[in-house]
């Protein structure tokens, strides 16, 4: 005997399907825009101003030797010592607790890098070595210290030793993110990561950031590290907020690079990000630069015209003044073009001099062997 099929409920169509006699429950997740206008809603709490929020999951990208390391590192050394300020910008960590993941970094080269700085050292910044662990082990000694004590900031270096799932996966990235979900909620996690190879030199853009594009995605801030590899000038920007600050958004935070020293300051200037990886755009009549009567001017002169003339700020002024095609006459200053200075007048009589002088020793002796032969 055939049995009877089963008709098979439909969820959906139960939601959809209206019932008169039930009652009208008001739902948690609608808001009209009436609603929503009654609201007070406060900033983002802020671990450090206009760059990174105190809680959720963070992201800072860069070339791979670029400094993120260095940045963080002191970053947490600011935070642990209790320091209000770091590169200008106030921070707001009531814990003065940081724990560090170092994947890369070993104890040894830890330990010289802190001592160079010479601050006191302080407990509160607690390193976890983990180039031989695993990401289950990694968590559970992030839990350890999370227990010991609340913690302002948690900083994962680098997010490509811990995962190992498919690099351009979503799903995996989504899946390895959801592991610091809850670490997510007491403090910031602030993973390292790289950007592709050969996209370092362009713009800064997120979709240059390696692997899925979920990496960005489930972060609540995305900052990108940019400039010269081997200058002394870095970018920070806040290359993805989201509800969280655009102060750094469209112009990047200039940072000074001790390359000897291997630390960061900065005196708070910006610089836009489109012009970042640029080259300066030439300057046209640099001769309307000079006034009347003047050959040659000092590069601060110079500097403050061009900050004038083109609405331009001070660093931006350098960069345009050190690609301008002006020529340097001697050490700090620049000749007007086409003006003979009087060190231009002796350089070209000294080269004239050296042109109709006659054959060295040695090249005379060279002549006389050749006679003899």
């Amino acid at each position: 005997m055939r049995q009877a099929h089963k008709k098979q409920s439909n969820p959906i169509a139960s939601v959809m399907e209206p019932n008169p006699a039930a009652p009208i429950v008001e739902s948690k997740h609608v808001r009209t825009w009436s609603d929503l206008d009654a609201l007070t809603i406060p900033d983002t709490p802020m671990l450090w101003d206009g760059l990174l929020p105190n809680k959720e999951i963070a992201l800072l990208a860069g070339i791979g030797g670029y400094g993120k390391s260095t940045l963080i590192r002191q970053l947490a050394i600011a935070i642990a010592c209790g320091d209000r300020q770091f590169l200008t910008r106030s921070i707001h960590a009531p814990n003065r607790r940081v724990i560090y993941v170092s994947c890369e970094d070993g104890q040894n080269k830890t330990t010289k890098i802190l001592k160079s700085y010479g601050r006191q050292s302080t407990p509160g910044l607690a390193f976890i070595f983990a180039s031989q662990l695993s990401l289950v082990e990694v968590l559970g000694e992030v839990s350890s210290e999370m227990h010991r004590s609340p913690v302002d900031l948690i900083v994962i270096d680098s997010l490509g030793n811990l995962f190992n799932g498919e690099q351009n996966s979503n799903s995996d990235a989504q899946a390895f993110y959801s592991e610091f979900a809850w670490l997510a909620d007491q403090a910031l996690v602030l993973f390292l990561h790289h950007v592709r190879k050969g996209d370092h030199r362009s713009t800064p853009d997120q979709v240059n950031i390696q692997g899925a594009g979920a990496f960005v995605q489930r972060a609540r801030a995305v900052l990108m590290l940019t400039g010269d590899k081997h200058g002394t000038e870095r970018y920070l920007h806040m290359e993805k907020e989201n509800d969280v600050s655009d102060t750094f958004k469209y112009d990047a935070l200039v940072l000074g690079f001790d390359r000897d020293g291997k630390r960061y300051s900065s005196d708070g200037d910006t610089k836009p990000v489109w012009e970042i990886g640029r080259p300066a755009e030439p300057i046209e009549g640099l001769e309307l630069l000079f006034q009347e009567g003047e050959k040659e001017l000092p590069a601060g002169v110079l500097v403050s015209r061009i900050m004038g003339k083109y609405n331009l700020k001070e660093r931006a002024a350098k960069d345009r003044l050190a690609k301008s095609g002006l020529i340097k006459i001697r050490f700090g200053f620049y000749g007007r073009p086409g003006a003979e200075t009087p060190q231009s007048a002796e350089s070209a009589t000294v080269q004239g001099v050296q042109s109709v002088q006659p054959k060295g020793r040695n090249e005379a002796r060279k002549g006389t062997k050749s006679d003899t032969k």
